[in-house]
């Protein structure tokens, strides 16, 4: 592996671990905070709204395959909220699940975008490289 393939494979597991850190690390500050924000925001609002319980292997597998990409937020929930149990009709649970499920979806968006930027940073660099030859 070539250590631009490792920058961009670091780059993107810390971008599934914390919603824009993988774009902070290529110096794009503004759109880091921004991604941050908006999933982080989405994400537990999406919680609150489930109560805490929305984000469970067994109860909601379909909705984890969603909610897994956003990877440390997600895991952390997991662990934290593995105990809590539905005693009570949550009467926002759809929409709970809906806005954490639309979080780690919206997040492979953010996966995809810092690729690109990946990309065009190294194509810049061999088109400079190529110049100079």
């Amino acid at each position: 592996m070539t250590t631009s393939n490792v920058k961009i494979a670091v780059s993107l597991l810390l971008a599934w671990l914390v919603p824009g850190l993988g774009h902070l690390r290529y110096g794009r500050r503004g759109k880091a905070i921004l991604y941050f924000v908006l999933l982080s925001l989405a994400f537990v609002f999406g919680l609150w709204l489930g109560e805490w319980r929305d984000v469970h292997a067994e109860k909601f597998p379909l909705y984890l395959l969603a909610q897994i990409w956003l990877g440390g937020p997600t895991l952390l929930a997991l662990l934290t909220t593995a105990d809590l149990r539905i005693t009570h009709d949550i009467a926002q649970l759809d929409a709970g699940l809906l806005f954490t499920s639309v979080a780690g979806l919206l997040n492979v968006v953010v996966l995809v975008d810092l690729y690109e930027i990946h990309l065009k940073i190294r194509q810049g660099e061999g088109t400079a490289a190529e110049a100079t030859s």
